[in-house]
């Protein structure tokens, strides 16, 4: 098919692909603020802001975008999702700046900051914002590096708050044109093997090129993915680091694009051999249809509680079992929904998968929000049950509705003991501050629909 009769067919099913299932009406304009953040010409401070607008509430942006040692720097574009439902478009470029050390080669970054806005969907602003903020920022004639107030850290060059005009169609456009610049970057065996890392959970789930992916290209990647999770992901567009530890790359980047895998590949099943090449042939295609009806599950029917595991625990799994295998059901209430079991190595990973499941079978008239609520449900009995577990580390929360401690929280001051002993500090740490905020917060229940929150 050629790029035209391509284009013409995503103008005409903009909204066929399921990562956009959830989009509502559109502003007409995006407000955004803007920061760069690098280093200062001469000056003895690390990474910093340096230029920022008043909006910009983010005090050290390094945490959320580490990607390794960069000792690779180059152009590259990435959106980070916070934990909080803010995004981040980034765009890093090589830095011109020599730090007082007489050090060089760092990398700089301009940054939009999205807050998310009702009925708006995260895939179609990082199409709106990554085209946009991809290109380095041009210094001002005034700013004078060598002014003695740039050794100061907090002193910051003022920015103005950005009000991008935009429009749905303006946004398909952008998708449309992300979809062919992501078919000139890699092949369509790319996108298989990607898609495919993807459904077998390799994380993170590396999209093979030789080279930064455009970044109009990067919301292209997730379209056929369930606009649940395609609204939480963060994609680098680039690795530029030559060490790269994957574990706590999967963190903060579920989704990278490299010139290497960076890890060994799982045995896939069979269907997920078969839905990752239609959802290959769509983006080629550029036609949704592809992908088969929505509802289709993306993952093997769910796997069995294994024979070995002993009564009261089998007895737990089957009711979980039962809320998993239900479309309608969308909330346990912990007041009278059994307490999770201490659970051992076998037990979590089924329950990890159940959760996959879930995750890949989003009905099409389920809230994409309250469907999120549910997978953070089972999140947290995970967190509950083997805080040890791989699976619990490497465990998302969604909706920012649903505490991670939301069962622990309720555990007696003995089993909360023993829970402790088995978990590991730093996530003890992240998911108290997270079920802290979540609470202090007044959120409404998250079985609410999602116009409500």
């Amino acid at each position: 098919m050629s790029d035209q009769n391509r284009l013409a067919i995503e103008a005409e099913h903009p909204t066929g692909w399921p990562a956009l299932s959830s989009s509502g009406p559109w502003p007409e304009v995006l407000k955004v603020e803007e920061g760069i953040w690098g280093k200062v010409h001469g000056a003895p401070t690390d990474f910093r802001w340096i230029a920022a607008s008043p909006g910009l509430d983010l005090p050290d942006l390094g945490p959320a975008l580490q990607v390794g040692v960069e000792d690779r720097p180059t152009r590259c574009a990435f959106w980070r999702v916070l934990d909080d439902g803010r995004a981040l478009a980034v765009y890093a470029y090589p830095s011109r700046a020599v730090d007082a050390a007489g050090r060089s080669g760092f990398l700089e970054r301009r940054v939009f900051l999205w807050r998310p806005e009702p009925e708006v969907s995260a895939l179609q602003a990082a199409a709106a914002l990554l085209s946009r903020v991809a290109q380095p920022w041009t210094v001002p004639e005034a700013l004078d590096f060598s002014s003695p107030v740039w050794h100061r850290p907090e002193h910051v060059w003022p920015l103005e708050t950005r009000f991008l005009r935009s429009s749905r169609e303006d946004s398909d456009r952008r998708l449309a044109q992300g979809l062919s610049r992501l078919r000139e970057a890699v092949t369509e065996a790319s996108l298989k093997g990607f898609y495919l890392r993807w459904l077998t959970d390799d994380r993170p789930a590396v999209l093979e090129a030789p080279e930064p992916l455009p970044p109009e290209a990067l919301p292209a990647l997730l379209l056929p993915l369930p606009a649940d999770r395609a609204a939480t992901l963060s994609v680098a567009g680039w690795i530029p680091s030559s060490r790269v530890a994957p574990v706590a790359l999967a963190e903060r980047w579920p989704v990278v694009v490299a010139d290497r895998l960076l890890a060994e590949a799982r045995t896939p099943e069979p269907e997920q051999l078969e839905i990752a090449e239609r959802m290959a042939a769509a983006v080629f295609e550029g036609n949704p249809a592809l992908l088969g009806h929505p509802s289709e599950p993306t993952r093997p029917p769910v796997r069995p509680i294994p024979a070995s595991v002993d009564a009261d625990t089998k007895s737990w799994l089957m009711r979980v079992q039962d809320f998993v295998e239900n479309p309608e059901a969308r909330w346990l209430d912990p007041q009278t929904f059994p307490e999770p079991p201490a659970l051992n190595p076998v037990e979590a990973s089924l329950l990890a998968e159940w959760r996959d499941r879930v995750q890949a079978t989003l009905p099409p008239e389920a809230d994409a929000w309250q469907w999120a609520a549910k997978l953070d449900v089972l999140a947290s009995l995970i967190v509950a049950g083997a805080p040890e577990a791989p699976e619990a580390r490497a465990m998302p929360f969604l909706s920012h509705r649903v505490p991670p401690l939301l069962w622990v929280a309720r555990f007696s001051a003995e089993k909360r003991a023993a829970w402790r002993r088995r978990c590991p500090d730093d996530l003890e740490r992240s998911w108290s501050k997270t079920s802290t905020e979540i609470d202090n917060r007044g959120l409404p229940d998250p079985r609410v629909q999602r116009a409500a929150f």
